[in-house]
């Protein structure tokens, strides 16, 4: 609506006709976000309606998932809480981190419509670099679909690598890029911001695993040098 299109015929799909879409507790059903992605590139004509979406949505429209990035100490945790959070706020969405030599990769764990994977990895970028005042770049971006007919925005955005057609969708940040210190880090908005996910999150429990446990150790401890084995076993 804002770039001069009629939306009225998103508000109209099953799913979302009658609801309030401005309540940030309105769940919408995984079909409906689907139909509404693709209703929204036909009605734009737009093939990377995903990337600039990721730019152009005012901060905080994401509500509580992204204030539990941005109110976290530094990159690396802001992460793990995208990652332990984001289930709480969408039925399909699903991220897992895993420790890849010096960095670390950040895999969407479920396959997503094109765009709206690279909507959901451009934001990450976009609010890694408001809150750390740098021009952040990922390592590498991987995406499972197939490229668009120009990848220049693509690499104009993420001033890295992008690549297409691989096995996952996924972000690769450097060790370094994980310990910079958030400016917009504030402890006791975090503690607030994760016992109200933890009670979301309830509803649809599940055990991490192990290696999810031990993945979340090292990433923590990432910008404190070795770490024993006792040492992982202890945390």
């Amino acid at each position: 609506a804002e770039c001069g299109y009629d939306a009225t015929p998103l508000r109209r799909l099953p799913g979302l006709a009658g609801r309030d879409l401005n309540d940030p507790d309105v769940r919408v059903a995984d079909s409906s976000a689907a139909d509404a992605w693709h209703l929204a590139e036909q009605i734009t004509g737009d093939d990377a309606i995903g990337l600039h979406m990721a730019q152009s949505i005012p901060a905080g429209a994401l509500d509580i998932l992204e204030y539990a990035f941005r109110s976290s100490p530094t990159i690396g945790s802001g992460l793990d809480q995208l990652a332990r959070y984001v289930r709480a706020v969408s039925d399909r969405a699903g991220a897992e981190l895993d420790i890849v030599g010096d960095a670390l990769a950040f895999t969407w764990a479920k396959p997503a419509q094109p765009h709206r994977v690279e909507f959901a990895s451009a934001l990450i970028v976009r609010m890694a670099r408001e809150a750390t005042g740098t021009s952040l770049a990922p390592r590498e971006v991987h995406f499972a679909h197939r490229p668009p007919e120009s990848q220049l925005e693509h690499r104009a955005f993420f001033r890295s690598p992008v690549r297409f057609g691989e096995s996952s969708n996924h972000l690769l940040f450097s060790r370094t890029d994980l310990a910079l210190p958030l400016r917009s880090a504030d402890p006791a908005l975090s503690r607030i911001v994760r016992r109200r996910m933890d009670k979301m999150l309830k509803q649809i429990p599940r055990q991490d695993s192990i290696g999810t446990q031990v993945r979340r150790v090292l990433l923590d401890n990432l910008a404190g040098g070795e770490l024993t084995a006792a040492a992982i076993a202890q945390g």
